[in-house]
Parts: C-alpha cells; sequence; structure tokens
C-alpha cells in the first residue's frame, strides 16, 4: 500500500509537469490500488475481526480495476489537452 501510494504521488508530480496521458493512468491506477488495499484490506481487520466475505471481493474488484489502469499505460499516447 505505502508503495503504491509513492508510486501514485511521484506519477502525479509527473503528469502535472508534462501533461502525458501515460502518467495519468499510472497515478489512477497506483491510487486505486492504494486505496483499494487501505478500505478493503487493512480498515476492516483493524479491529480484530476476520477479512468478510463482501470486502474480499471488494478488494479483488478493485484490483482488477487498478491493474486494468495500470495495463492500460502502454496505448497511452500523448498529452492532456487542457491543463489548469
Amino acid at each position: 500500500m505505502l508503495a503504491a501510494t509513492v508510486v501514485a504521488v511521484l506519477a502525479g508530480i509527473r503528469f502535472s509537469v508534462e501533461g502525458r496521458r501515460l502518467d495519468l493512468l499510472l497515478c489512477a491506477g497506483f491510487s486505486t490500488a492504494a486505496a483499494t488495499s487501505l478500505c478493503f484490506g487493512v480498515a476492516p481487520v483493524l479491529g480484530g475481526d476476520p477479512l468478510g466475505t463482501a470486502e474480499a471481493w471488494s478488494a479483488v474488484g478493485g484490483r482488477v480495476l487498478a491493474l486494468a489502469l495500470i495495463a492500460a499505460t502502454p496505448w497511452a499516447r500523448g498529452r492532456v489537452a487542457a491543463r489548469p
């Protein structure tokens, strides 16, 4: 979770400087991976209870979404047109 957060921050900084779609997808994918790990993997077990079925399937869905975003980066071409 911490490594994904660091990579997401670095990719976000690089996106804000260069504006490439590749960096946007990397930032979104690693942010999703970090948030999924925190919300569905770490937070539910902090009270000492075991991980429930709903949380486990939510974690799987979030990881699949994160991996899809990261896997789509080689096909991202160009830059974002309008940036503030």
